[in-house]
């Protein structure tokens, strides 16, 4: 923390010795805490030290790569009457206000906060009036209508009761739109192409609306939070659901690709693990083996099974048919649970036997060895197939049975169809199961 105010002195007013003494102090301060060498009296009028600031402030040269790092950032900065114009950076989100402003400096100031880093992580900056609240809100107004010419929707997000009302009317379409097709625990996506689009725009509102609302005071445990009709984890499944509405190819055509990229941070990664530790600890229910009664037993493992099965939607769709098989086989005794073997992996093993089914059956059309081709489809990470690997598949391939299959006339088209089918299959076999 520090401050920045005036440099001049005012020698008529009396006080000029404690403001000096004062000044004198801060850079101090701040020299020590980020081990500078700066010093009031050799650096006229505090030049230096405001220029590292605002450098520091707006993670500029030479500070570019401070990140998140505290000991090198600034986390609060007291100003007064300094870098209302001229001075931007993305990285000041709030503005406490202790002064009474109106008209341009009322713009000038907020507008220190609007300056967008991440728009996930801060899409607005947030103001706070700590001084004639009731008299700022007017004069807020009074300045938006005249700064933006009458002319200021979605200038001034709502307060958080507006949001969490937003919030919980959103979810209510949201839960409208699912059970138009019987969908229990948003498990699955919406049938029509029709309720997949309402439910993508419903989606982006509630999910706007719940990040504004997060940066003013919403956590999921406090009282905001234990307003809303929804909890942090249904939240996740709906996330999961937006993830698996189909997306643009992005330049291939438009042609349709599974899922629907968003972003990922550490929180995000930290909750699906938490997601899957939890479906893990019902999983251990299920095949429990030495409880002392066999009532007890059976009643606890249709208890867990129960649980998993209203809390499937927290996987991406494609595993949840998987997972529902192996539930299905655990319960008829088809499938003895290895001890030590997790639920996570059996959902893959199950996937993995679909698709290497499925590789066998595509395979067989060409002549291609089915182990090669799979080993191929393996190791394909990131999407781009492995051009020598597939340029020695497609050689191995009965050249007769190509021909037949696409129909071609001569070598050089079959050849090319099949290089193209080869890769088609594998592309899309790797985004299924992404």
């Amino acid at each position: 923390m520090t401050a920045l105010f005036d440099a001049n002195l005012d020698t008529n007013s009396g006080g000029e010795f404690v403001k000096e003494e004062a000044l004198i102090e801060i850079v101090k301060n701040y020299a020590d805490t980020f081990g500078l060498e700066l010093d009031w009296k050799s650096d006229t009028k505090g030049a230096r030290f405001k220029e590292d600031l605002m450098a520091r402030l707006s993670h500029s040269k030479p500070y570019t790569k401070i990140g998140n790092n505290h000991d090198k950032c600034l986390d609060i900065v007291i100003v007064v009457n300094q870098l209302l114009t001229g001075y931007d950076s993305q990285y000041v989100n709030v503005l406490y206000l202790d002064k009474e402003l109106e008209n341009d400096n009322l713009i000038q100031a907020m507008s220190r906060t609007n300056r967008v880093y991440d728009n996930n992580e801060k899409p607005l900056g947030l103001v706070k009036f700590y001084r004639k609240i009731y008299t700022m809100r007017r004069n807020l107004t009074e300045a938006l209508r005249l700064y933006c010419q009458g002319d200021y929707a979605n200038v001034q997000v709502d307060d958080i009761d507006e949001n969490i009302k937003t919030l919980n009317q959103t979810y209510k379409n949201i839960c409208d739109i699912f059970a138009t097709d019987h969908i229990d625990h948003f498990e699955q996506l919406p049938r029509s192409d029709e309720n997949r689009q309402k439910f993508r725009r419903e989606f982006y509102r509630l999910k706007s609306t719940l990040r504004t609302a997060m940066l003013q005071g919403l956590k999921w445990d406090n009282e905001f939070g234990a307003s809303l009709d929804f909890d942090e984890r249904t939240y996740r499944i709906l996330t999961r659901r937006y993830q698996d509405l189909p997306s643009n190819g992005g330049g291939r055509a438009g042609k349709k690709r599974p899922g629907f990229d968003m972003p990922t941070n550490l929180s995000t990664i930290e909750m699906d693990k938490i997601d899957a530790e939890y479906l893990e600890a019902q999983f251990k229910i299920v095949t429990l083996r030495d409880i002392s009664t066999q009532e007890d037993q059976l009643y606890r493992q249709a208890k867990a099974i129960e649980e998993i099965k209203k809390n499937l939607g927290i996987l991406p769709a494609r595993k949840q048919k998987y997972a529902r098989q192996i539930l299905e086989d655990v319960k008829s005794g088809m499938l003895i649970v290895e001890e030590g073997k997790t639920f996570m992996t059996y959902i893959q093993e199950y996937a993995d036997r679909v698709i290497r089914k499925a590789v066998d059956v595509f395979v067989a059309n060409f002549g291609i060895d089915a182990d090669i081709f799979y080993d191929l489809y393996v190791h394909t990470i990131g999407g781009k197939v492995d051009a020598i690997k597939l340029e020695g598949i497609e050689k191995s391939a009965d050249i007769n049975k190509v021909k037949e299959y696409f129909d071609a006339k001569n070598v050089l088209s079959a050849r090319g169809k099949l290089h193209a089918e080869l890769k088609r299959f594998i592309e899309e076999q790797k985004a299924e199961s992404d």
